[in-house]
Formats: structure tokens, sequence, C-alpha cells
């Protein structure tokens, strides 16, 4: 029995142990496993968010170039070059499409060998056949490759949607034929009113781009995910799209040249897990934006993270996430094995260690626990004080010896409480003879003792229901002159107790209409450990005393308020009088401590200008403190334009009652001194002038607004290149529109780009290539000098100049010069193809208008910008629009062309 309480605390232990290490590694496995699974899923949808987004920026693109001239809907072989072009740099597209309401189609399929494409083709005198070539990457037939196919371009998914939607979309998942795949079309059609004014657009054509979702399938597989991931994609009706494993999402039927394919659900995959998933999806019926969730596949958890997926243009998939628990879940098992294997160990020792030193204890303390039983009985025997262990035979020998003064202790204390009994009643006898009533408390705030005296005057015969709560209830006690019961808190009992001496006489006990007044005394009687034992209460009634008391106490109040009558006037007077004069001298010592404090000029001055006394000097250098010998003029002291000043602004206060002030600078030997001066009316001909030297905070406001202005300036300029910067730029344009706006004048902007710039740092270094834009900014404000216009770093290798007052032919001629002076710095560079450094610009020119916000013009330059890099770069390009306002629209188109070649 000894050791069953150490037996339970150390299994409870050890068990408790295991338990919170498996709980905790648990726990931590589905926190880590839920947090990885939604990265992979984040991950995967940042990835496929910049594939499918491609597509659309294809199209686009194509529409650009359309409306900037740069691409003729008529000149099929510009058609042809363009999408060539397109395919050829964009890898992960299968096929680029254009088709029109005439029947005329062009389209570029990948093939798989490289640097091979077939191009399809069909014009409007046979638009139901499509012929087929394949070509090399000039766009040079391969002998040999021709096919035909019958089929009308105007049935195409992709056209059949664009016409119908009259806007940019996907397609539904269809079957591709050459070759054999499913894949997913982007289109955006191409309208003839570019701003969509009209109340029925025209369609003009469609381009599309094809995406196969067998390069999607690849595209999963080499995604930098967990290692086990499996990952998948599904349309919102269960359908596959693509998967992350080797397993196609479609079943294949016919023979190799004509092959069918049909659509596989999730739930028929293949592969056991994505199957089992989207088993578990369908049934729960999982639509929501994010879900996590856990799927058993076979004897392996999987932890599965399920999303919906959305893009800007209507395509709508599920993208699901899939890790397994091993994955995670390995070394926490092999952890928790260790660690159960050392909890058991420790028990087993333990347990055998407590047998043992049981064993060894249990028999000497049964013998003293015999022992003890006999001595509680009065039957005690030395026990025998021989023990294997030192300790207990020294607590043997020691429990004999206790036994032994137990043993006379009780004979002595059989005599001293027979002595007890006889003097408590001797006591009890003594306290009854008192004539003053007595109440003992004990600690706990109870009544055990009440004398008779106390019985009587509280009618009170049972004392042991009295106590703290009810003592002022049972007592009848009343504070005095009022009908309230006395607080318990201020009970002489009560404060007693606490260790309190108090006597009281504000207290009354009423009985049978009977008001008794009486003096109550609480004291308090400590115990060896100087803590409160008891406390005794003393009644004694002072009814009498108290009415005799209150005799005298009125005859003396009464003869009181009648020496303060008399004496109040006196002392009135007396105190009128003494206040009166200490107000007269603190008013004095006030005054001359605070002309003493003031560090101004204090100066009395009569309505003509006469100095009529100086009051304070303080720490003003004036010309008018250096005499203070009789009156004098202002005229006689200041210079005659100073003194001038003065007058008026006397009269002025003079006049109109109110304050003047006003500031000016005196020549005080040799140096230039600031003044404040003050002037307040005292009089009607009188006037108080207050001069202050401000000279310091003068110079410190001088100080603070050349700060201020060095620092407006370099808050406005860029600091590698020294030219304004994006925020100076902001500022500028800004202030600048508004004003042309108004005056109707134009603005012209030119957006510069240092081509191949990341090949320059790549090649050259970060320092080469910040010499490298201090030299074009150099160049340009050599170029441009003028005033007016601002020139600015916009972006990283991005220049901006904005000019005011500017119409696109001066801009393109300035562009010009920028151009030639940029190729003059023969900055090398050899990762260009021109081997020197050269820039792109786009130019752009409007008339401020409200309803076109700078933004717009902003983008406009940044179009014309890209048009230029898209044309080979070392060129400039003019946004159309602004053509129109001042040159013919093939102006700048050939003028680009020449500069370019």
């Amino acid at each position: 029995m000894l050791a069953l309480p150490f037996l339970l605390q150390t299994v409870t232990i050890v068990s408790l142990v295991g338990f919170l290490s498996h709980r905790t590694g648990q726990e931590a496995v589905s926190k880590f496993a839920e947090d990885a699974v939604q990265e992979s899923a984040n991950l995967v949808e940042a990835k496929l968010d910049k594939q499918l987004e491609a597509a659309h920026h294809i199209n686009e693109l194509n529409i650009a170039l359309v409306r900037l001239g740069q691409i003729d809907l008529q000149d099929t072989a510009q058609i042809e070059q363009s999408l060539l072009a397109e395919i050829q740099e964009n890898l992960t597209i299968s096929a680029v499409l254009y088709g029109n309401l005439q029947g005329t189609f062009r389209g570029f399929y990948r093939t798989p060998e490289v640097n091979h494409f077939e191009v399809g083709i069909a014009d409007p005198e046979q638009p139901d056949r499509i012929d087929f070539y394949t070509v090399d990457e000039t766009a040079n037939r391969i002998p040999n490759t021709t096919s035909q196919q019958p089929l009308s371009i105007k049935e195409r998914p992709w056209y059949v949607a664009a016409m119908a939607n009259g806007h940019e979309g996907w397609t539904s998942v269809v079957q591709s034929e050459k070759p054999a795949s499913l894949v997913i079309n982007a289109y955006k059609p191409i309208h003839a009113d570019p701003e969509h004014n009209q109340v029925n657009p025209k369609v003009l054509g469609v381009f599309a781009v094809s995406l196969d979702l067998t390069r999607l399938d690849n595209f999963l597989a080499e995604l930098e995910t967990s290692h086990d991931a499996i990952v998948f994609i599904t349309e919102p009706d269960g359908s596959l799209i693509a998967t992350s494993t080797t397993d196609e999402p479609f079943y294949r039927s016919g023979t190799q040249g004509s092959q069918s394919l049909t659509r596989m659900a999730a739930s028929n995959s293949p592969n056991p897990t994505i199957a089992k998933i989207g088993a578990t999806l369908y049934e729960k019926q999982v639509d929501a934006e994010a879900e996590s969730l856990q799927v058993k596949v076979d004897d392996e958890k999987y932890f599965v993270h399920h999303r919906l997926y959305q893009d800007l243009h209507g395509l709508e998939w599920r993208l699901t996430t899939a890790v397994p628990n091993s994955h995670f879940v390995g070394y926490i098992e092999a952890n928790f094995q260790r660690t159960l294997l050392i909890c058991l160990l420790v028990l087993l020792g333990d347990l055998a260690f407590l047998f043992w030193i049981t064993h060894w204890i249990a028999n000497p303390i049964m013998r003293l626990h015999h022992g003890a039983q006999q001595l509680a009985s009065g039957k005690f025997e030395p026990l025998p004080d021989t023990h294997s262990s030192q300790e207990l035979q020294g607590l043997t020998t020691a429990f004999n010896e206790m036994a032994q003064k137990v043993q006379l202790s009780m004979t002595t204390m059989r005599s001293l409480m027979k002595k007890l009994f006889e003097s408590e009643a001797r006591i009890s006898k003594f306290l009854d003879a008192l004539p003053v009533g007595i109440v003992l408390h004990d600690s706990d705030g109870k009544a055990f003792y009440l004398n008779q005296v106390a019985q009587e005057l509280l009618h009170i015969d049972k004392f042991w229901e009295l106590n703290e709560q009810n003592l002022a209830q049972r007592y009848g006690a009343y504070q005095v002159d009022s009908d309230e019961l006395y607080p318990a808190e201020k009970m002489p009992s009560v404060l007693a107790l606490q260790g309190k001496s108090v006597i009281i006489e504000d207290l009354e006990l009423r009985r049978q209409g009977q008001n008794i007044a009486v003096q109550v005394q609480g004291t308090p009687i400590w115990d060896e450990a100087q803590q409160v034992a008891y406390a005794i209460v003393v009644f004694q009634d002072v009814t009498l005393r108290k009415q005799a008391e209150k005799v005298v106490s009125d005859y003396n109040r009464n003869l009181e308020l009648r020496v303060w009558e008399r004496t109040l006037a006196l002392e009135r007077e007396i105190q009128e009088r003494q206040r009166m004069e200490n107000q007269l001298r603190e008013s004095q010592t006030t005054q001359a401590a605070i002309l003493a404090a003031i560090p101004d000029l204090l100066i009395r001055l009569s309505s003509s200008g006469i100095r009529l006394s100086l009051l304070s000097e303080g720490v003003v250098q004036s010309l008018e403190g250096q005499n203070t010998d009789g009156q004098e003029s202002m005229y006689d002291v200041l210079p005659y334009d100073l003194a001038e000043l003065r007058m008026q602004y006397v009269q002025q206060a003079l006049a109109t009652d109110q304050r003047q002030v006003y500031e000016h600078t005196i020549n005080i030997n040799g140096k230039i001194h600031h003044e404040e001066t003050r002037i307040v009316k005292l009089s009607e001909s009188e006037v108080l002038v207050m001069v202050r030297d401000i000279t310091d905070r003068k110079h410190t406001e001088m100080q603070l607004q050349k700060a201020n202005a060095k620092l407006a300036q370099l808050a406005l300029t860029d600091g590698l290149t020294q030219v304004s910067n994006r925020r100076c730029f902001d500022e500028f344009l800004g202030k600048q529109w508004w004003r042309l706006q108004v005056n109707q004048q134009p603005i012209s902007m030119i957006l510069l780009d240092i081509d191949y710039f990341k090949r320059f740092n790549d090649t050259y270094g970060h320092r080469a290539g910040d010499d490298c834009l201090q030299r074009v900014a150099q160049q340009l404000q050599f170029v441009a000098p003028n005033p007016n216009y601002l020139i600015a770093r916009y972006g990283g290798e991005e220049f901006a100049l904005v000019l005011p007052q500017t119409d696109v032919t001066t801009a393109v001629r300035l562009a010009q010069q920028i151009h030639a002076a940029i190729r003059t710095l023969a900055i090398p560079h050899t990762a260009a193809p021109l081997q020197v450094v050269s820039v792109s610009m786009g130019i752009s020119a409007i008339m401020p208008t409200p309803a076109i916000a700078p933004e717009t013009f902003i983008e406009q330059a940044d179009q014309a910008l890209y048009i230029a890099k898209q044309s080979g770069r070392d060129s400039y390009s003019v946004y159309t629009a602004a053509w129109e306002a001042g040159l013919s629209k093939t102006q700048p188109q050939e003028e680009a062309r020449q500069n370019r070649e």
C-alpha cells in the first residue's frame, strides 16, 4: 500500500508524456500538411495564370498592331508573317489563328518536328476547304507535305463564340485533329469601331490562340511542388482537363491516322489517387471557393486542397492539390517509437527501485504505526531500536522518548484542567458582580460570554446566537439622534478583533420606547503569537451624564455666540485692512518682477511722441534705451523714417483702441538689427511701446527657408541621374495639363527606354549600368535645354520628356536629335545587335481636354514605345491619334521605317 501512490504517479506521468508526444506530433503534421498543400496550390495557380494569360496577350497584341497599321487585314502575307512570328516566340501555345467574315483563314500549328510548323489556308474563293502545308521557320514549304480538308472556318468553335459574344473569351474544351489532342481556344474579335460606340458593332475578323491540354499536363508535371504531390484540374462537371501524372485525362479510340478522344471524369481516372479524390469531391458536392479535406486511398491518407480557379476572361476550372500523409509523418512516427521505448525503460527501472525501497522502509514504519496506536490508547510499550537504517533507528529512539513525555504531559494536563475549571467559576462570579456589562467574543466574532448586567442591559439571555452580522439588530443599537442601526463595521467588538482599542459614545440602546445612552469600550486580547484571540466589550449606562453635558453645552454655546458677535465686526475691519495692505505689496512686488523678467524694451510714450518714462530696458540693444535722462522726442532718438513710422502706429492705436504690431530694421553700431514693436493704448494721450529684438529669429527663419527649399529640390530629383524623379514628373504633368487645357495649347511626350539594358547590366555590372544611365541623362539635358521642358527618370531604364506647348512635329524632330545624340555616345554594348547602346522611343501629342485624363496621355506614349520595341528597337514610333491632329497618317510610319533602316 505504501508503494501504490508512487506507482500510480509514475505510470500516469510516463503515460501522459507518451500520449502528449504522439498528440503533438499529429497536430504538427496536420498543420504543416495543410500549409504545404495550400502553398503548392498557390504556386500552381500563379504559374497557371501566367501561362493562360499569355494566349489573350497575343490576341491583344495582334489587334493593337491592326489598330496602329502594322498589320493590314487585306494583306494575307502580312498576316501570315505576324502569326508565324507569334508561334515562334511563344513556345507554350499550340496554334495561332485568324479568320474573317469573307471566309479567309490563316492558322499556324506547332508540329512534333523542331522548327517545323503546319499552316492552314482558306480563301474566299473556296471557304469550305482548308489547305494544310508544312513550313520551316522562314515560312518555306516542305515538299510532299500538302493536304486538304473539307472544313468551313465559320463552323470553328472559336469563330462561332467570338461572333456570338462580341468580346474576348475562352471556348470549351474541344478536340484538335492536327494532331489528335484536346485544346482550348482563347479568342478576341476585331471590331470596326474600337471604342464599341456603335449600337451593333461590326466585326472585321477574329484572332484566336490554341492551347494543347497535353502541354498543360507537362506543365503541371514540371512544377516545383512537393515531390509526392498530385495536381489535377477539372471542369465544373468533374471532367479532367490536365494532371501532373503520366496518365492521360481522356480515352483514345480509332486508328493512328484518325483518332477520337473521349473526355474522362476525375472519378474514372486510371490513377487510383485521382479517382478516389474525384469521387469524394463528387459525393460531398464540394464547390466552394476553397476547401481542405483528407481522403484515404488504400492505406494512405492524403491532405487535399480544392479551390475554384477563375480568370478575367470567363474561364472557370477546379484546381485540386493532394499530398500524401507519409510525406510528412515518417520521421515523427520513428521519433514516437523511440519516445515510447524510452518511457517503458524508465517505467520498468522506476518500478524495480520503488519495490526495493518500499520493502526496506515499510517494516520499521509499520512498527512505528503500531506503537502510535498503543500510545493513543494509553498502553504504550517501548519499541526495539535495532534497524539497518541509521535514520529509522534514530526515529524509533525519538518516538520512545516522545511517548514517555506524552504520558507525563497527559498527567500534568489533567491536574491543570481541574484547576482551570475552578478558576473559571471564580472569575464568572467576579464578572457578574461588576456594575458594568461585559461581553466576550472569540476570534470568529461569536459572543461566548455575557455577565449578568450585560444580559439585563441588552435583554439577551441566549448569547451564543450573537455574531458580527446581527450584533446591532439583537442589541437594538442605533446611532445617536437617528433611526439607523449602528454600522456593523464600527461595532467595538469588530474593531477590537481587528487589533484596535476603541471607546465610542455615539451609540444608544432602544428598548420598549426608552433610549439608553451607553459608553462602549472594545479591547483586543492577544495570544503568544501576537494574534487577536478574544475581544472584550464593556457597556456602561451614561444617560444621566449625557443629559448634564447637554445642559452645559447649551449654556456655553449661547455665551460663545454673544462673544463671537461682539468681536466679529472688529475682526472684519482688521482683516480688510490687512488684505488691502497685502494686495498693495504683492502688486508692487509682482510688477517689479514682471518688468525685470520681460526681455523687451518698455517705454511710456505720449501722443506727440515724447518719451514719458523708461519702464524696462530688457535685453534689447536699441538707440531708445541709451539715454534715460529727461523727456526726449522720438525724432531726437530714432532715424526720421523710423520715428515717422512709430508715430503713425501710435496715432492708429489711440484712434482704434487696438494693439498695433509691426517689424522694422535698424542700424546700431554698424550692425543691422531686426526689431518687432507693439503699441498698446494706456489712456487718451498715452501709449505703451514694447520693442523686441528678433534678429536671431529672422536669421533662423531664413536658414529654415533655405533648408526647406533644398529638401524640396532633393525630394523631386533622382539621386543617380540628377534629373527629375517620378514624383516630380507626376506633379509637373498635372499642373501643365490643367494650364494647357485652360489655354487650349498642345502638349507632347517622349517616353524613352534603353534597349537591352538588362543584358548590359549582366555583361558589365550594375556600376557600369549606373554610369550608362547618368551619361544618357546628361545627353538628354544637352539635347533638350528648354527650361519649359521636363526631363525625368520614369523607371529603371526609362526616361520621360514632357514638352508643354509643343506639337507632334516638334516632338518628332526632338526625338530624332535624341536618337542621334545617344548613338554618338557610342557606349559599348556587346550583348546588343548594334554592339553599342541604343534607345527606343514612343511619342504622343494631344490637346488636353476635361474628358481626357493625363493617364491616357501616358498610356498612348507607352503603347507607341511598345510598338517601337516590337519593331526591332533602336527606333521611335508615334501614337496614331497624335498624327491625325498634326501630320498625315503614313508619315510617322514611313519615318520610323527609315530610321530603323
